[in-house]
């Protein structure tokens, strides 16, 4: 079965901007009712082995449409610090809501990163470890050493599943 014109520009313009061969086979289904295979999705995508053959006007359109999509990355809002926040404050009320308090653990801690309040592991355990050496040769008020009681304190304070 031949794909007509306005499905291939459909296909390639999709591809162009990123989306898996299996997401513009089911837009393909939902808006002309055609039913491809992933493999043919794939033959217009220039960037792949089986698109190498592309004719010239559709690989045309695939490049004038990633490079008009890449340059246009404000239009999206997900690229933006703030609306990723905004998300995960949202799934926070979420799990807060159903009471799944651990649940409630995983966008606080992204929310974090993402702000960058909070190091990645190895800037944490590096600090930590950090902390622990510097400490070592400091004594502190009761006579044992810092690092001993900092030590203990990472011990019962820092749990694996949380880092």
């Amino acid at each position: 079965m031949r794909t007509s014109d306005p499905t291939k520009r459909f296909i390639v313009m999709a591809v162009a901007r990123f989306d898996t061969p299996q997401t513009v086979r089911q837009a393909v289904l939902e808006e002309f009712g055609i039913e491809l295979t992933r493999q043919a999705i794939e033959a217009y995508d220039p960037t792949k082995y089986a698109g190498r053959d592309l004719g010239k006007r559709w690989r045309k359109l695939f490049d004038e449409t990633r490079k008009t999509f890449t340059a246009n990355l404000s239009d999206i809002g997900i690229a933006h610090r703030s609306a990723r926040l905004r998300r995960m404050e949202a799934l926070f009320h979420k799990a807060e809501a159903l009471g799944n308090y651990r649940l409630c653990l995983k966008p606080l801690k992204r929310a974090a990163i993402e702000a960058e309040s909070m190091p990645d592991r190895r800037r944490l355990y590096s600090s930590i470890l950090g902390s622990a050496v510097r400490a070592a040769f400091s004594p502190s008020a009761n006579g044992r050493p810092v690092a001993h009681l900092f030590c203990n304190l990472q011990v019962t304070s820092i749990d694996k599943a949380d880092l």
